[in-house]
């Protein structure tokens, strides 16, 4: 299957770099948006037939997906889906990232803070 997730850059890093720009737009749960955006992009399917195989109503697909839920939050049938993935998506790391962000007291307002604020969640170096 050919997805945005089928690429060298681990599953990971792509939801956390979805998660800054989320963040950066004033989505109050950034990453359990990217989780959930990042599952039905990597399913390649449309909101209505992804809720349906998930076994959820479309309402809870769009309210994860805009980040109204916290990560806590999310239907369990998305962190299955996503735990499920080929390469593997590290979900402690993601967990531990949306309780950081979720606990800010600041609002982040600048998109390179967050790009640098992110690569050691997933093992890069900022060089």
């Amino acid at each position: 299957m050919v997805s945005m997730l089928n690429t060298r850059v681990s599953p990971t890093e792509i939801i956390v770099r979805l998660a800054g720009e989320l963040m950066v737009d004033g989505v109050t749960h950034p990453v359990a948006a990217a989780v959930a955006r990042a599952a039905r992009i990597h399913a390649l399917a449309a909101p209505t037939p992804f809720a349906a195989r998930l076994g959820i109503d479309e309402l809870s697909l769009r309210r994860a997906e805009s980040g109204v839920v916290s990560f806590d939050q999310l239907p369990a049938a998305y962190l299955a889906f996503v735990d499920g993935i080929e390469v593997a998506v590290d979900l402690v790391s993601l967990r531990e990232l949306a309780s950081a962000i979720d606990g800010r007291s600041e609002p982040v307002t600048e998109r390179v803070g967050v790009v640098l604020a992110f690569p050691a969640m997933v093992g890069e170096s900022v060089a």
